[in-house]
């Protein structure tokens, strides 16, 4: 069975066959040992898909996340600099 993977440091999609999969763990044989290891759907590293389309959609919400953190970062920052621009417009006594 082939499932797709994404990894949380590029923006790639992995097309992986699994020898079993459930609702939160995915198996596959480890090319070394041969051994069968079982790997967590959704992880720090990466997360697994049964469709390509899934996985591109993923990769795709996780972009927008950026963007809009993004934006409201950029919005805190223009309060800041406005707030740091009025200090000028108090009077000492």
């Amino acid at each position: 069975m082939k499932v797709y993977k994404t990894r949380s440091y590029c923006r790639e999609i992995v097309e992986i066959e699994a020898t079993r999969v459930s609702e939160k763990s995915v198996w596959i044989e480890n090319e070394i040992t041969g051994k069968e290891e079982r790997h967590g759907r959704s992880s720090y590293y990466g997360r697994y898909f049964d469709t390509k389309e899934d996985a591109k959609q993923h990769l795709i919400n996780v972009q927008n996340n950026i963007i809009e953190a993004s934006k409201s970062k950029i919005e805190r920052a223009k309060i800041a600099l406005k707030e740091i621009e009025d200090l000028n417009k108090i009077e000492t006594r």
